[in-house]
């Protein structure tokens, strides 16, 4: 402190001084409610889910820069995502609800010395074997895990009328070969089982014990051996990869994390920005002395008393200040890009996850049916995986006669159109009946059972009568309901024959 510092300090009044030094400690709590800071920093908590969490963005930068090393993180940054951020959550639901898992099954008869009731009855056990695993529930939440996790490591649980696919922590999964047709066999870290128990009715048990038998096996022998790394049956397993052009995971949609991050930021701005524009602040200054600066008019305690009864009276958004000194406002203009940059970058994530905005915002464009083509495209890759998969193992099962099953390349947003294709086909005789019929939703198995139900056992077809219409009714009743062919719907006529039914323009030709 200077001469000048000092003179100024001795100077001041002592009621000045004791203001001043109750001031300057007051507690910041006093004022919380006043004073909120900025939550839209990127340097903090990675703001993706609209809440504050422990990712980080630099750390999910450097995970993406290597993601062979960083697997896990990765991983749990789209599990996280997905139950936190609904952008992220719409497009896995998206994606994965699009499959429909229609299939159809084929059987290579030539050369074949079989029995006409020989291979229906093994036509039969193929499509019975192949109903249970192409399982719609159970198909498409394995590709709604695929999507957000890219690994699926998992082992098949069947009975003789039940199967299901009981999936497996990738953590504990590597590929340890591959066979045929890309096939990939793994095998299983059964230090997993180390410590863990679960709690029957009766008792409490090591969680081993409610694995199938493969697996108790597997870790005897880990026990006894100490190798942890033990491979498991191919015929039993299932492994599929959505990004099968790697040979690391990578969630599918994840790149697309620091795009939801900028989101968040500009939303959280504009919130702010809000907050600030509605906020008002009500200055009380306190009277001076004029003839000395740091001498107050009134007592400090009065001043103080005022502030307090003020504070009370006004309300939430509005504060108080109480000061000697005159407050000037510094407000910064409001840009017109601020609603551009959260529209720029939520466009910026529809574009990095390959997914078309028109989907979300219910409306039609040029491009709209090409990106959900490219979308159909990767789930059409995962059809080829899967199909490969259960064909392999039928080799093992049916190894007298070759069957192999094949999904239709339809999704939810195709099926009216290529069902049509279908149904054309099988009018001239190109595409087999049960193609069509499994496209409209009933597979070989269930139509071939339907058949058999309705001709054989109930006898509906023999039973029912087609309904008269004007193409099965004689001359005079046909001309009473009118002759030719039936008029066309109201939705596929042109503009120019609609008003003509309207105005009746017909009714006087000859």
């Amino acid at each position: 402190m200077n001469h000048e510092d000092e003179n100024l300090d001795n100077g001041m009044t002592e009621d000045y001084k004791n203001m001043l030094s109750r001031f300057t400690n007051m507690p910041t709590n006093n004022y919380g409610r006043y004073y909120k800071p900025l939550k839209t920093s990127k340097q903090g908590g990675y703001n993706v889910g609209g809440s504050s969490n422990n990712f980080r963005e630099e750390e999910i930068r450097r995970w993406l820069q290597n993601p062979q090393s960083n697997e896990k993180q990765l991983r749990d940054l789209s599990t996280y995502l997905y139950n936190a951020n609904s952008l992220y959550k719409w497009f896995i639901n998206v994606l994965s609800g699009m499959p429909t898992w229609n299939w159809v099954l084929s059987m290579d008869t030539y050369g074949v010395k079989k029995k006409q009731k020989q291979l229906e009855q093994m036509y039969r056990l193929g499509a019975q074997w192949a109903n249970l695993r192409y399982s719609q529930a159970e198909l498409n939440k394995i590709f709604k895990t695929i999507i957000k996790e890219d690994w699926y490591y998992g082992y098949e649980v069947e009975t003789d009328d039940s199967y299901f696919i009981m999936k497996l922590d990738p953590q504990y999964c590597r590929v340890s070969s591959i066979f045929e047709d890309g096939i990939r066999a793994f095998q299983f870290d059964f230090s997993f089982f180390d410590n863990k128990e679960s709690i029957d009715q009766t008792k409490v048990s090591p969680v081993i014990q409610s694995y199938p038998e493969e697996f108790r096996k597997g870790y005897a022998y880990y026990q006894r051996t100490g190798n942890k790394w033990v491979q498991l049956d191919p015929i039993n397993t299932v492994c599929w990869k959505l990004n099968d052009d790697l040979d690391y995971g990578l969630p599918y949609f994840i790149n697309m994390a620091t795009d939801l991050s900028d989101i968040g930021f500009y939303k959280a701005l504009s919130k702010d920005r809000a907050e600030i524009d509605n906020f008002l602040v009500l200055h009380q200054k306190i009277p001076v002395d004029e003839n000395t600066v740091d001498k107050f008019a009134i007592s400090s305690d009065l001043a103080r008393g005022f502030d307090a009864l003020a504070a009370q009276a006004v309300p939430e958004s509005v504060s108080v200040i109480t000061s000697p000194m005159d407050v000037t406002a510094v407000k910064t203009e409001r840009g017109t890009s601020e609603k551009s940059n959260i529209k720029d970058s939520t466009t910026q994530a529809f574009t990095g996850a390959g997914m078309p905005e028109q989907l979300a915002n219910a409306t039609t464009s040029t491009g709209l049916g090409q990106a959900i083509k490219a979308n159909e495209n990767i789930v059409y890759r995962f059809y080829k995986q899967v199909e490969k998969t259960y064909n392999f193992k039928m080799r093992y099962k049916f190894p007298s006669i070759k069957m192999k099953t094949r999904i239709l390349e339809l999704t939810y947003f195709s099926r009216e159109e290529k069902t049509k294709e279908l149904l054309t086909g099988a009018q001239s005789g190109l595409v087999p009946p049960s193609h069509v019929a499994s496209a409209q939703g009933s597979n070989p198995y269930e139509f071939l059972n339907d058949i058999d139900l309705e001709n054989n056992i109930l006898g509906v077809t023999m039973k029912l009568k087609p309904l008269q219409t004007s193409h099965t009714m004689s001359g005079n009743n046909s001309n009473q309901s009118g002759s030719g062919r039936p008029p066309e719907s109201d939705t596929k006529i042109a503009d120019s024959t609609t008003v003509t039914r309207d105005t009746d323009a017909n009714e006087n030709r000859a």
